[in-house]
């Protein structure tokens, strides 16, 4: 045997071997199952829809999205819902969220995402996060919250918040403790502080958006969603009640129909956050009864309390009208039927009691019969009366001007005076460029002044809805008429 079969003997066998084993591995690793990105369960999950939150179920049976269920939202019936329903079958179907939204819900459609995202980040048993820094931001109390997030074998282990304009010891503090109970939970179901509930849902927001679960660029573009359609020419005239729940409180309006136009939109009830959503409705009545149309601009900032404006301007136009003729205007009514019947009784010529002359005893003597020649007294013209003067009345004629501290702006006003009363009230702010834009405030003040002919208290006499505009415009005209006295 020569020494090349004596090496053959020895390495056949063991690359046989080699073979086997190889064989053996193969079969063993074809016969593993793939490891599955989620783990088997139900999964709840929130995102923000057009109305509100949108709540899922998501179950993982297998490793897959076995099923999803809509639990909870408030969107458009026929509309926003029917989106809602179309994005989960899609993504049960497509295995991945990343599907196409549905033309005309938008926001519906980007809801429902965002929720079902949310429940599979939980069902990824800490595996869903991608590893890195990451970068997100979102609109606080107080303007831009940005955080950076750090991801660790797929898990959220530091939110540091980079940029925070927050209410100090309030709103930073808050932050702050929602970021280390993202973290503690990995995921984002987290109970929101108390006293500072945006901040919280803005501290959310941010991280989902430094992850791609929240709102992206894309996602924040302009919605597409049905416009409100009121004829409102056809209403009849009348003060129609609605109201609708806010950020904080039910917001009750009487909005006034006239000649087809609404004329007046008086807040009733509402305890909106200060500063924000009281402006935030103040400002969207001013811009409803500048376009007369319900599909108008927003204030930035106060979403939820400017969409409870429209949506309670809404129900009370789907309602029965009051009358127009309210308590206030029938005591006006009675005042000037009074005042009138004065006038009436003063323009009257005074007509004097008839005198009867004593009769005459004649002396014995008959002497001819006098008659006496009929007293005729000469009628008493009255002076012509004239109306008596407005209360209050008696101020220099002449133009006066005055300025006040409006909402945002300064308002200038010019009072002009004739025959010692209010003539007119002319007024400009640079926010509201012609007298069109503001008239359910301003033109009640005007007519208020002219009616009473004297300054105003403003503590009782400010327009509903619109107090920093009242205070303002009546700072501005008392200034001017404590220069006509």
């Amino acid at each position: 045997m020569d020494k090349q079969q004596k090496i053959a003997i020895i390495v056949l066998p063991l690359l046989a071997i080699a073979v086997l084993a190889g064989a053996m591995l193969w079969n063993r690793q074809d016969a593993a199952p793939a490891q599955s990105a989620y783990v088997d369960g139900t999964y709840e999950g929130v995102g923000e829809g057009f109305y509100g939150d949108i709540k899922v179920e998501v179950t993982i049976s297998g490793g897959e999205i076995a099923n999803i269920e809509l639990v909870d939202h408030n969107e458009t019936p026929g509309l926003g819902d029917t989106a809602a329903l179309q994005i989960i079958d899609n993504v049960v179907e497509a295995q991945s969220t990343d599907v196409d939204v549905v033309t005309g819900a938008t926001a519906s459609s980007n809801g429902t995402i965002e929720a079902i995202n949310n429940a599979l980040a939980q069902a990824s048993g800490g595996g869903g996060f991608p590893d890195g820094t990451h970068e997100g931001s979102a609109t606080g109390f107080g303007g831009d919250l940005k955080v950076s997030v750090v991801v660790s074998g797929g898990k959220i282990t530091e939110i540091n918040i980079v940029e925070i304009n927050e209410t100090p010891n309030l709103g930073d503090t808050a932050a702050e403790e929602v970021a280390a109970a993202i973290i503690e939970a990995q995921n984002f179901n987290v109970d929101v502080v108390t006293g500072a509930t945006m901040s919280s849902e803005a501290l959310i927001a941010a991280v989902k958006n430094a992850l791609g679960l929240g709102d992206t660029e894309e996602a924040s573009a302009p919605v597409e969603e049905p416009s409100i359609t009121v004829d409102i020419a056809s209403l009849a005239d009348g003060v129609y009640t609605g109201s609708a729940e806010g950020f904080k409180s039910t917001i009750k309006l009487n909005v006034t129909v006239e000649g087809g136009k609404i004329t007046k939109i008086d807040v009733v009830e509402m305890d909106e956050t200060p500063g924000l959503g009281d402006k935030g409705i103040e400002a969207t009545i001013a811009n409803v009864i500048a376009a007369q149309d319900l599909n108008v601009d927003t204030a930035t900032g106060a979403t939820v309390s400017n969409k409870a404006a429209i949506e309670a301007i809404v129900a009370a136009l789907e309602g029965t009208p009051a009358s127009l003729t309210t308590e206030e205007d029938a005591k006006e009514e009675d005042t000037a039927k009074d005042d009138k019947k004065e006038e009436t009784v003063a323009e009257q010529p005074s007509t004097p009691a008839p005198s009867t002359p004593a009769p005459s005893t004649p002396a014995p003597s008959t002497p001819a019969p006098s008659t006496p020649a009929p007293s005729t007294p000469a009628p008493s013209t009255p002076a012509p009366s004239e109306p008596a003067a407005p209360a209050g009345a008696g101020f220099k004629d002449g133009d006066y001007t005055g300025s006040g501290k409006g909402f945002g702006s300064t308002i200038n006003v010019t009072v002009t005076i004739k025959g010692g009363n209010i003539a007119d009230i002319k007024w400009t702010h640079p926010e509201y460029p012609d007298e069109g834009m503001q008239p359910s405030t301003f033109t009640q003040l005007v007519n208020k002044y002219k009616s009473k002919q004297a300054p105003l208290n403003k503590s009782v006499d400010s327009v509903s809805g619109a107090t920093d505009t009242s205070h303002g415009f009546i700072d501005a005209a008392n200034q001017a008429l404590n220069k006509a006295k």
